[in-house]
């Protein structure tokens, strides 16, 4: 599908060249970029971060050169991205204790398996929680996965290993 613009005229006009380029970047790497942000933020954040991650993609798309892997230069921004909102976050409930007193004391019961699964992958330590999410939310191999993060292929085994050993601990406590 080509990336389309209206004319002057109110009539449909091809898109220029260097924003179809960058939508089919957007296009592919939606996926990364997504479980990037969902593996480090609560969900009614993510949404946020991933647009805000390709909005400074665009505005800094000029450093973007034809030798980089637009993927880990994504991946990257919605990284810094994610600690920027999480910074924000603790900011604004420590300048606010009224928040703090809306937080229920007790957490709601969880709905089934698929609710006990999303707080299990929430409470693992962030490496791992990360390659969960490439892998099954992003469904990255281990060397995109190895590239993406910048560690080797046997790095993201072990990690994997030991998020799919803390899951099945948590799950069967549960």
């Amino acid at each position: 599908m080509a990336a389309t613009g209206l004319s002057q005229s109110g009539g449909q006009t091809a898109a220029p060249p260097e924003q179809a380029a960058f939508m089919e970047m957007v296009r592919r790497h939606l996926g990364l970029v997504t479980a990037a942000v969902r593996a480090r933020l609560p969900a009614d954040l993510a949404e946020d971060a991933a647009a805000e991650t390709f909005l400074r993609a665009w505005r800094g798309r000029q450093r973007l050169h034809a030798a980089d892997r637009p993927g880990n230069w994504l991946y990257g921004i919605a990284v810094r991205v994610c600690h920027e909102m999480r910074r924000q976050e603790a900011r604004t409930i420590n300048s606010d204790p009224v928040s703090l007193a809306s937080v229920p004391a007790d957490p709601p019961a969880d709905d089934g398996p698929a609710e006990a699964l999303a707080a299990a992958v929430a409470a693992l330590d962030e490496p791992l929680r990360e390659v969960i999410h490439l892998k099954y939310a992003a469904d990255l191999s281990y060397d995109r996965m190895a590239a993406t993060l910048g560690v080797s292929v046997a790095t993201i085994g072990q990690r994997l290993t030991r998020a799919r050993q803390e899951l099945r601990r948590r799950l069967a406590e549960h």
